[in-house]
């Protein structure tokens, strides 16, 4: 039997940070959506999730998240970096996303597949960690096989009430 741990991860990151709920848009709202990195962001992440309320970097070590000005790094602390969780995405929502950076076509990236959740395979030794778009936000389950104790689930917590987002050529960090 495998036990399922979930969470909610807009919910925990406004909590943390103590940041306000946006209020709902009047207009026509897009899905929370998950995206692979094919050049169009730093290469240390793996998959960007972009919705109407927030932003998200998906990294082998964990997740950036960013809501206005405010971001959180969630970091998978005692995962070792021999671990190297292997990542996917699942879940295919039948849309597309362009990145059109720039006057060179070549720094362009069209038409990549968009998802309603990506999986961690190998975070802890046998726990994975499935990250899926719901209503808006994203909610975490972690997936414990049997005799293994979810005790070894530990998530680090690294913020600022204020980020600076800056682009240096196809990169985007924030300051911590």
């Amino acid at each position: 039997m495998v036990t399922v741990v979930k969470s909610l991860f807009a919910l925990g990151f406004i909590s943390v940070l103590g940041a306000a709920v946006l209020p709902p848009s009047t207009g026509p709202s897009l899905p929370f959506a998950f995206v692979e990195n094919k050049g169009q962001a730093d290469s240390s992440v793996r998959y960007i999730g972009t919705g109407p309320q927030f932003k998200a970097w998906f990294r082998t070590d964990g997740v950036i998240l960013q809501q206005g000005e405010t971001a959180v790094r969630v970091t998978f602390a005692g995962s070792s970096k021999l671990n190297n969780p292997v990542i996917s995405a699942a879940d295919p929502i039948g849309a597309t996303a362009s990145y059109l950076h720039g006057n060179d076509p070549a720094n362009w990236h069209a038409g990549l597949p968009l998802y309603n959740s990506i999986h961690y395979r190998g975070v802890w030794p046998g726990v994975d960690v499935t990250y899926k778009a719901i209503d808006g936000h994203v909610k975490a389950e972690y997936l414990v096989a049997p005799g293994v104790h979810v005790d070894q689930i530990q998530l680090s917590f690294d913020g600022e009430t204020r980020s600076e987002e800056r682009r240096v050529g196809k990169e985007c960090r924030s300051r911590w």
